[in-house]
């Protein structure tokens, strides 16, 4: 992602603290961990010398590291990769390409089992596995329910991750990352996720889940950010022909909580299953939510979503292929509503929706009223899929070229002033039926200055994270804003 590329390999200083613990290739664990000469050479040499309450800090020299299952009980800590493996700690760079943490395909990367705030930045985190006989997931890091405090990972890559099993009636998820019950919440920022996977060969209920991300709150409407991520060709894959068999989201999942995905791209993502009675949801999103809590929000701002799918044995058993929203309504959920804004949604399965709401249970109406507001939905079977009973609104919408129809389904879809057919290409692929995965409009193309009026409405996909300005008006429709080029941005942010 272009927006990356400015983030990154910028040399910054940082300040040691008592407690920090220094990690680098020419290390060994036996060391106390107390200095660059006194290095310890693995995550678990690092997490080990965390023996008790406080702000922790580990340091890792730019470099290839493996090793065994580290665990992180204690208070709160960061791991910061890159460093040049001087001073006190001395420079680092913020370029993930530049230290790397290998599970080797072997055991799961890192563990967080108690404690406070804990914040990544600047690693490689690839071919973690956790090979799993009990529910649970994160092929990289597991944040499990022990954990009480929030979880921020920013400017890290996680290539090749991924949870397995083959026992019978489990649930798994998190090729990358698994989170749950967590007092504040999680932020995910200039992340890639590419390649990780969720494989469940277990027979009956078997379930695998979120490719990448799987994010689960408990009955809590806590917070998940994730902010200018990637995902890219991850998935979700059940193998047993069973009614209960689910795999879904391909990419990313939310079981409960409050979800924002802001400036985020979704590109060949994949929710897979094998036989007649198992069911693929959501290629790329999957949200659901618990029964009686209010306000689980889902807010989707200027994101691209190309080239997801739900492959199953029938059409009918797969749904969702860019995204798909079904809460539990059992009994009293109340506003469970996702708002997409400035969103494309282009060339997403060949013989299904694009986006999917529905939901589970016996509620007798739901209340949530889904909404798009300046989207370009194009190149996909239906576009948007509506049933059980709900609702959704599509303001200013491009729709084109959706083979089956542009809104389908029994629920109720109001499409207030789409936007006209365009008769130029709308992308700068120039292609009208394929934007090749790049978002980007090109000259005379019908999104620009059609969008409607929202006060205050900020960036596209491609400013970066700290550089928030608001979109200048006329709004165009679609995740880019035609040929803007912030002042607050340096020139590589032209498109």
């Amino acid at each position: 992602m272009k927006q990356m590329v400015c983030a990154l390999g910028i040399l910054l200083v940082a300040s040691a603290h008592a407690t920090d613990v220094y990690m680098a290739s020419g290390g060994n664990d036996s060391n106390g961990g107390t200095s660059w000469s006194d290095a310890v050479a693995t995550l678990a040499g690092a997490t080990a010398k965390i023996t008790a309450t406080g702000t922790h800090n580990i340091y890792i020299k730019q470099g290839t590291y493996t090793g065994a299952e580290a665990t992180l009980g204690f208070t709160a800590c960061t791991i910061q990769g890159g460093y040049e493996g001087t001073g006190t700690p001395g420079l680092f760079t913020s370029d993930p390409t530049n230290t790397i943490l290998d599970g080797q395909n072997l055991n799961r990367i890192l563990s967080i089992t108690a404690g406070g705030a804990v914040n990544i930045r600047g690693l490689t985190f690839q071919n973690g596995k956790a090979t799993v006989t009990a529910a649970g997931g994160g092929g990289a890091i597991n944040h499990n329910a022990g954990n009480t405090g929030p979880l921020k990972v920013d400017r890290c890559r996680f290539l090749n991750n991924s949870v397995v099993t083959a026992t019978t009636n489990l649930t798994i998820g998190g090729g990358a990352i698994r989170t749950g019950g967590h007092a504040t919440g999680a932020e995910i920022t200039n992340c890639v996720f590419s390649g990780n996977y969720v494989e469940n060969t277990g027979t009956n209920g078997a379930v695998a889940e979120g490719g990448a991300i799987r994010w689960d709150n408990g009955n809590v409407a806590f917070t998940l950010v994730l902010r200018q991520c990637e995902f890219s060709n991850n998935y979700v894959k059940t193998t047993v022909n069973h009614a209960s068999s689910v795999a879904r989201g391909g990419a990313f999942i939310r079981t409960r909580g409050v979800v924002t995905l802001d400036r985020c791209s979704f590109l060949n993502n994949n929710a897979q299953c094998q036989g007649a009675l198992a069911l693929a949801k959501g290629g790329a999103v999957f949200i659901t939510t618990a029964d009686n809590v209010t306000a689980q929000i889902t807010n989707v701002d200027n994101c691209y979503f190309y080239g997801n799918a739900v492959n199953a044995a029938t059409a009918d058993n797969g749904n969702g292929a860019a995204f798909q929203h079904e809460p539990v309504t059992a009994t009293n959920n109340t506003a469970h509503r996702v708002t997409m804004r400035h969103c494309t949604f282009d060339k997403n399965d060949t013989d299904r929706q694009a986006i999917f709401f529905t939901r589970t249970g016996g509620q007798a109406t739901y209340p949530g009223v889904h909404t798009l507001i300046n989207c370009i939905v194009s190149n996909n079977n239906f576009g948007v899929v509506a049933t059980g009973g709900v609702s959704a609104t599509a303001n200013t919408t491009l729709w084109y070229q959706n083979a089956a129809g542009n809104t389908g389904g029994t629920g109720t879809i109001t499409d207030n002033t789409p936007v006209s057919a365009p008769v130029t290409p709308i992308y700068v692929s120039g292609n009208d039926s394929d934007s090749g995965g790049n978002p980007h409009l090109t000259t005379g193309a019908k999104a620009i200055g059609a969008g409607e009026a929202i006060s205050g409405f900020q960036n596209d996909i491609d400013i970066l994270v700290g550089s928030e300005v608001n979109r200048p008006t006329p709004l165009d429709v679609g995740c880019d804003q035609f040929n803007w080029v912030p002042v607050s941005l340096s020139g590589f942010a032209v498109e």
